[in-house]
């Protein structure tokens, strides 16, 4: 209680005085409190559906439902994975199956991965890229050359967490105030 209440008569005190603004009443040995900022991350697990047309093939497009699971760190960074399963309207039957890695940030991500051609039976590299509920890239098919796709779905933007600051004193010195730290033993106290 005694360390509190000398604290706020000292504080108070150092705001009445004239001279720098900062630090004004401030003993010497007094040092300000350091700021250290933390990121912080958050995971975005989501399902989505998207229509996906392979240009030069049909004007119907495959209809793909898929889950995404990514990490937003607080600086906007995105990575994770995917995977998806379309069904082909042009061939009523399956699509492609894919999974794929993500890396971007919150507006836009890269995805690169592999998959297979249920229609076609061979297996397939994908890659492309993503933003606000557009997409679009490339699909090699092995032994049949690649396709350029693009489309719609419901990933949209993501909003980064805030990162957490935290102020505190370095060591050998204790709290004083909300902004400075007293050496320890200033108080009497150890």
């Amino acid at each position: 209680m005694h360390r509190i209440l000398l604290s706020l008569v000292l504080a108070a005190a150092g705001f009445l005085a004239t001279g720098s603004a900062a630090y004004a009443g401030v003993p010497n040995s007094w040092v300000p409190k350091e700021t250290h900022h933390y990121d912080d991350e958050k995971t975005e697990d989501e399902a989505f559906a998207s229509v996906e047309w392979t240009f030069g093939k049909s004007v119907l497009p495959e209809i793909a439902v898929g889950f995404r699971s990514v990490k937003v760190q607080s600086d906007g960074d995105v990575f994770g994975g995917q995977a998806s399963l379309s069904f082909d309207l042009a061939e009523m039957g399956m699509g492609k199956f894919k999974l794929q890695a993500v890396q971007g940030d919150e507006n836009a991500q890269l995805q690169l991965g592999t998959g297979y051609s249920i229609a076609r039976s061979n297996f397939l590299i994908t890659g492309g890229v993503q933003g606000n509920h557009v997409f679009g890239g490339a699909d090699y098919l092995f032994g049949t050359g690649w396709q350029a796709v693009g489309g719609f779905n419901t990933v949209g933007n993501y909003d980064p967490p805030e990162g957490a600051s935290v102020r505190s004193c370095p060591d050998g010195y204790t709290d004083a105030s909300s902004d400075f730290c007293a050496p320890d033993g200033f108080f009497g106290m150890e």
